[in-house]
């Protein structure tokens, strides 16, 4: 991790970490969110077998079992860049059916520099919907 804490713009990317997001979520817990969520998102539905979609709140067993597969399926790797202006997030999802690639950036908080100004909005987002449905 020195090598981290110096890299600066000219040494380029990093790979700090590559494997499964609950390995990532124990050292990187902080930056783990995209790949946590593209796992949920992936999990499938409960009596539906494995696919893509799945019942938003579900918390059966089943539905964690599903979880705890796609787990296994979303592979994580962190690169740190010094000379990276905006967070980067690459998704790749193959399967039987094909293959999609999506790249999106987002902009540095204003008030928190060290974390995405999305990530503020997907938040409020999220609890807004939940008071929704409970009122």
């Amino acid at each position: 991790m020195d090598r981290l804490h110096g890299l600066r713009p000219e040494d380029g990317p990093l790979t700090v970490f590559a494997g499964g997001p609950a390995e990532a979520i124990e050292r990187f817990p902080a930056n783990v969110n995209v790949a946590v969520g593209l796992a949920w998102a992936t999990r499938g539905r409960p009596g539906a077998g494995v696919g893509v979609g799945g019942v938003v709140g579900g918390d059966g067993p089943e539905d964690a079992e599903l979880l705890r597969r796609s787990l296994e399926r979303v592979q994580v790797e962190l690169v740190a860049d010094a000379a990276a202006v905006r967070s980067r997030h690459e998704i790749l999802a193959t399967g039987p059916a094909g293959r999609i690639e999506l790249t999106f950036e987002s902009a540095p908080s204003p008030e928190n520099p060290k974390t995405s100004g999305m990530t503020a909005l997907s938040v409020t987002r999220t609890i807004r919907e939940v008071l929704a449905r409970r009122g």
